[in-house]
């Protein structure tokens, strides 16, 4: 579809910048993924340790949770 195909150029797009910038493509997608992992992982407990469903929480809510975990990164980074 001329969506995907879209997508795929915006992709490439960026594959090709970062090479520009002499960065890998690869190691910042893994950077990236390690990064939503943890954040996810942190959501994910603070959902867990009151009301236990992700439903049961509006997306303003999560989104607190989502910009505490990101909130502690940076805390940590400037230890």
């Amino acid at each position: 579809s001329s969506q995907t195909d879209e997508r795929g150029d915006c992709l490439f797009t960026l594959v090709k910048l970062a090479r520009c910038l002499k960065l890998s493509p690869e190691e910042a997608m893994s950077h990236a993924n390690q990064k939503f992992k943890l954040r996810f992982n942190f959501v994910e407990k603070c959902v867990l340790k009151d009301r236990g469903h992700f439903a049961d929480y509006t997306l303003d809510e999560l989104e607190s949770f989502w910009q505490s975990a990101k909130k502690g990164e940076k805390n940590n980074e400037d230890r």
